[in-house]
This record gives C-alpha cells, sequence and structure tokens, in this order.
C-alpha cells in the first residue's frame, strides 16, 4: 500500500474534464486506488465520486493505491495532477485597463486575474481611480481593453480615442449595462461569472461583428444605441 498528497492546481479546482482524466488513468490501472477530501472519499475510477470531493484550487488530496503495481499507478496519477496546472501561452494574456476602480473591484478581479495560462482568464489588469471620460481616454492607450463601471463616459469621441489607442474591446460592468438598458441606450448579454459584457470597438464606435454600424440582434451581441 501506498500513500502521498497532492495539491489541486487547476484554477478552478477538480471539474468534470480533470475528474474523466483521473478515472481514466485509474481505469487502466490494476491498484485500487482511493482519493480523500476531509470526509469525502471516492474511488479512482469513478467520475461522479471524485466530482463529488468538492476539491477547488489549492486542495489537498490524500491518495491510496493498493495492489501489485502500486508505484506506477502512484507515477501515473502524480502525472495526471501535474497536467491541471496552467501551461503558460505565449502571447496570450489580455491586457486590461480597469476605469473607476474601488478597493474592493481591485480585491475581487485581481483575484481572477492572478494566475495565467489554459483554464485561467489569462488577463493583466491595470488599475485607474479616475473615470473615463475624454480627457483620461489616453490614460488606455496600448491596452487590449478596457472595463468600465456605472460612472465611466464612453460617448462616440472616448470610443473613437480608445480605438485610435489600440483598444478593440470595452467590458461593461454590471450596473452600467442596468443602467443603459434602463435608459434605452445599448442591447447587452452577460458573459462569465465577473458578470460583465463585451462590446467590440470598430472604427471609432462601438459594434459587433466585422463591418462598422452594424445592427445585430440583441441576443446574439453588444451594441452602443444609435
Amino acid at each position: 500500500m501506498k500513500k502521498f498528497q497532492v495539491v489541486v492546481k487547476c484554477s478552478i479546482g477538480i471539474h468534470a474534464r480533470p475528474a474523466a482524466q483521473i478515472a481514466q488513468a485509474c481505469s487502466n490501472l490494476r491498484a485500487a486506488v482511493t482519493l480523500e477530501v476531509g470526509n469525502e472519499t471516492a474511488q479512482g475510477n469513478n467520475v461522479l465520486e471524485i466530482l463529488n470531493l468538492h476539491a477547488p484550487k489549492g486542495t489537498t488530496v490524500n491518495i491510496t493505491v493498493d495492489g501489485p503495481d502500486e508505484e506506477e499507478a502512484a507515477r501515473e496519477i502524480q502525472a495526471v495532477f501535474d497536467a491541471m496546472g496552467p501551461k503558460e501561452k505565449k502571447g496570450s494574456v489580455l491586457k486590461v485597463a480597469f476605469f473607476g476602480t474601488k478597493d474592493y473591484d481591485r480585491l475581487y478581479f485581481s483575484e481572477l486575474a492572478k494566475d495565467k495560462g489554459e483554464g485561467t482568464y489569462n488577463v493583466e489588469l491595470k488599475y485607474f481611480s479616475s473615470r473615463l471620460t475624454d480627457e483620461t481616454a489616453q490614460l488606455a492607450n496600448g491596452y487590449d481593453a478596457v472595463c468600465i463601471f456605472v460612472n465611466d463616459e464612453a460617448p462616440r469621441s472616448v470610443i473613437e480615442q480608445l480605438h485610435d489607442g489600440g483598444v478593440r474591446l470595452i467590458l461593461l460592468q454590471l450596473r452600467w449595462l442596468q443602467q443603459c438598458r434602463q435608459e434605452g441606450r445599448c442591447r447587452v448579454r452577460h458573459h462569465g461569472p465577473a458578470r460583465t459584457g463585451l462590446l467590440p470597438v470598430r472604427s471609432g464606435r462601438a459594434c459587433h461583428g466585422n463591418a462598422a454600424g452594424c445592427k445585430p440582434p440583441p441576443a446574439q451581441g453588444l451594441q452602443q444605441g444609435a
């Protein structure tokens, strides 16, 4: 019998894909494999039991291997957990400038952005306490995207400056989206757990798709109101 510990490195924990990878590896072994997290136990070849461990990133998993090929089994399982870690992807990091940010915004978004690589948000964040206006839009020069909040301003003149500075995407915070909807200024949808919307920037105005000035159905994209 062999016992050892592994730490979950995947930024979103043991979800369906890694659970299936663990189960597949264990199914090819003669040794019996058991995983433990706290008071929960799972058989290594049972995907549902592994998912029920509810193991987020940083969780220590106690593993027991018992059988004729336990040394090989231990190496196989260790390799599966090692492969869950983030993998660096050169040139894939999205640079985002945040305007009008508060301390609680920094805490929340910095936690989401701290990891880089496959399976992460893969973003680099820069925070500005000043609001986005005609006077401050130049601060976003060189960034791929900006995230704006309820007190920021994004008229045509600001969007033109962002576009000229290289910005190709505007992320809209939930309160901004709600206000836009109430005032009938834009059509939006939510993307991801951070509760933001996506607003592509094209030729000095915000629109959806490859052609500037297009008007997509509300369910398919985001557009600044006419």
